[in-house]
């Protein structure tokens, strides 16, 4: 319940929500998820500073892009359409960003069919 809370959250201060009503190109959200990745590499794995110019705005966007994630994860689950194991991580950047990467034609389509899609072939259901 926290977590539907904490999602909540950070989109109305994001100023959007997981929805079709926000038509976002699934290409947005792979640039967004793909820069995160590259600032959080260059922060924990390279030892850069936070601080550092670009790693601030890049970390902001992987918060964005796992927000969508999260809530994209959350609402698949609800309806039964994934089943995630119960041990896993909630949230797999790198598998939405990979998926975007072996099917390119899913940046030009609304941002949430690219990630359903995408989390669809993570956690298929038996």
């Amino acid at each position: 319940m926290i977590k539907k809370f904490i999602t909540a959250f950070i989109f109305i201060l994001l100023g959007t929500g997981y929805s079709n009503a926000f038509p976002t190109q699934g290409g947005f959200i792979y640039d967004l998820c793909e820069r995160g990745i590259k600032a959080i590499d260059r922060v924990y794995l390279e030892g850069e500073l936070w601080g550092m110019p670009g790693n601030t705005v890049d970390g902001n966007m992987a918060v964005y892009c796992a927000a969508y994630i999260m809530a994209a994860e959350d609402d698949l689950s609800e309806k039964g359409s994934i089943c995630p194991p119960t041990n896993s991580p909630k949230i797999s950047i790198k598998a939405v960003v990979e998926y975007f990467e072996k099917h390119p034609e899913l940046k030009k389509k609304n941002a949430r069919i690219a990630v359903d899609a995408a989390i669809k072939a993570k956690y298929p259901c038996p």
